[in-house]
């Protein structure tokens, strides 16, 4: 004897079909998502007692006793009331899943759109440069290069996604923010602390998410155009082209900044004028995303940058004629499947091409000093599964391969296969004197080209109710050594380290936070944290004079993070001493 349940979902006051909203029968494999009208239907229900879920993003769900008999064929309509939700909230960099930010067990800040117009026409530097436990390393005024350090790491040890995807440049490892305009992203996740457990090598002091937009933007179709002049040759071109429908996002911005950088200066009593600081930094994005059925997304995404800049080198010791050309494109083929409300497929299908080139013709008769080209492609993949109730895992895994080619360095290439598994148990309690329990548990194994297999792990805990959030992690990080660690060509001054081991991190972290409501409401955090590094690859001369990376040994680094926020007027304030040692 069997039943079927169905009906519509909709919205409570415009009464409108909610599409894409999860509907099933708790503790069974019976369950579904409506159709663009709203509409669902389940079959084949064995008699008996069971609740029907309903939930939809930013609405109250709804959970309903039904006694299935007799046959009964039950059809009723659903109205769902929106709550106030900021979608902001929603993180997804943290744990490869969907998760709300106070859910969390990692340190995570958002960077959200309201705080990156603030910031129109600058880098991302710029828009990072107030969170705590950041520090902004500047070369110079304004479009020299730009690096980040979180918690005492290096450039090289923060790795840097696009819409998940790893852009960190393999030759170097690190990041030029200056060459990332604000105008190409709706928001950035930065994690801090290790998570090298879910996204392999880099990412040991934390990671930074650049989203290009969000899937379910509510950004109407618009054109934007917006020029900008200042001083010392300062100009800007911003332009933003947006159409949303139900079935098609496509989005197009180009931005370009130039100055002159010919800023002035005091040396010896004396007014001087810097020379050869200028740039040229252009950035465009195209982002198309087609809704191919109420489950099924596809995603094209195409980032890239060029800049172009010169090196002034020091005031003592300038360089009037040295450059610098740097171009980056990424191109990404996103697959968003959602096979069931238990199960949620992501395919990820990436490109990415850098391109550096270094010249001085006062030292070389105008030839080039070094000039490199690498070609990364790959695939990642990664299944959601809702297991039940109060648990949730990732499952995925990651191939890629880089291929370098330069004028001073024989063709070289790097493989990289990796596995992990992400678990999450959420337990939440409506009893005031017990907290909400959430512990999250990560591994991954990475295999490198000419290293052996590694592995990397983390796990992390919170407890909150309404006025203490308690959470702490402890993870196992590393990193590869760059092509530059490895390969850089043996001159008078440098040579590189083929022989050099991968670095390794154990960090950990406990934080608590207060929220406090009278007779002001705000919230009081501090964290503290410590990173022990072991094989450290640092830069230093050898006996014969020449600079080399090599192993080290151990560091540490450890320190405490302060936050207040005020919701009231809208303000966070981070106060971050820097390590304690190291």
């Amino acid at each position: 004897m069997f039943s079927q349940i169905s009906g519509l979902v909709l919205d409570s006051k415009k009464l409108k079909p909610l599409p894409n909203a999860n509907v099933f029968l708790e503790k069974t494999k019976y369950g579904t998502t409506t159709d663009k009208n709203g509409y669902f239907i389940i079959k084949n229900i064995p008699e008996g007692i069971y609740l029907l879920h309903i939930s939809y993003i930013g609405y109250k769900p709804i959970i309903q006793k039904i006694n299935f008999q007799n046959s009964r064929k039950y059809y009723k309509k659903y109205l769902l009331e929106q709550k106030t939700m900021n979608i902001n909230n929603i993180v997804i960099t943290a744990t490869k899943m969907p998760v709300e930010i106070q859910n969390l067990t990692s340190d995570v800040e958002i960077i959200t759109k309201d705080k990156i117009e603030i910031e129109t026409g600058g880098n991302i530097s710029d828009a990072l440069k107030y969170a705590g436990g950041i520090y902004i390393k500047n070369y110079g005024a304004r479009g020299n290069i730009k690096a980040i350090s979180i918690r005492g790491s290096s450039s090289q040890q923060v790795l840097f996604l696009l819409d998940g995807i790893r852009i960190n440049n393999p030759q170097s490892g690190n990041i030029d923010l200056s060459n990332f305009l604000l105008t190409s992203f709706s928001r950035i996740e930065l994690v801090k602390g290790g998570m090298s457990s879910l996204y392999g090598t880099d990412a040991i002091g934390g990671i930074i998410n650049l989203i290009t937009s969000e899937e379910n933007s509510s950004d109407k179709s618009n054109i934007i155009c917006e020029i900008t002049s200042g001083s010392f040759g300062f100009n800007s071109f911003n332009l933003n082209l947006i159409k949303n429908s139900k079935k098609r996002f496509l989005k197009f911005n180009f931005n370009h900044i130039n100055g002159d950088g010919n800023f002035h200066f005091i040396k010896d009593e004396k007014k001087l004028t810097r020379k050869n600081a200028q740039f040229k930094i252009s950035n465009w994005l195209f982002k198309s995303i087609y809704r191919a059925k109420d489950n099924l997304n596809i995603s094209f995404i195409s980032f890239g940058y060029t800049s172009k800049k010169g090196v002034p080198g020091s005031i003592v010791s300038p360089t009037l004629k040295a450059n610098i050309n740097d171009s980056q494109n990424n191109i990404t083929l996103k697959i968003n499947h959602k096979i069931s409300h238990k199960l949620i497929q992501d395919v990820n299908i990436f490109y990415q091409n850098n391109s550096f080139k270094y010249s001085d013709p006062e030292l070389n008769n105008d030839k080039l000093v070094n000039k490199y080209n690498l070609n990364t492609a790959g695939i990642n993949t990664e299944n959601n599964l809702i297991l039940s109730k109060n648990l949730s895992t990732v499952i995925g895994g990651e191939f890629y391969n880089t291929l370098l080619r330069s004028n001073t360095l024989e063709k070289t290439s790097r493989k990289s296969f990796a596995i992990f598994l992400m678990n999450r148990y959420n337990h939440h309690t409506n009893l005031s004197i017990l907290p909400d329990f959430i512990c999250d548990t990560s591994l991954r194994i990475d295999k490198f080209t000419g290293y052996k297999s590694i592995l990397s792990y983390g796990a992390g805990f919170s407890l909150k109710n309404k006025k203490l959030l308690i959470r702490g992690n402890i993870h196992k990080n590393i990193r590869i050594p760059t092509f530059n660690d490895l390969y850089w060509p043996e001159d008078s001054f440098t040579k590189g380290n083929p022989e050099l081991k991968p670095e390794k991190s154990f960090s950990e972290d406990i934080g608590i936070s207060i929220k406090v409501s009278e007779p002001v409401e705000f919230h009081l955090g501090a964290t503290f944290f410590n990173i022990l590094y072991q094989d450290l690859i640092n830069w230093q001369p050898d006996l014969s004079g020449k600079w080399t990376p090599v192993n080290i040994g151990k560091a540490n680094s450890r320190g405490v993070e302060f936050s207040i926020a005020i919701p009231v007027i809208k303000n966070i304030l981070n106060f971050s001493p820097p390590p304690l040692s190291g």
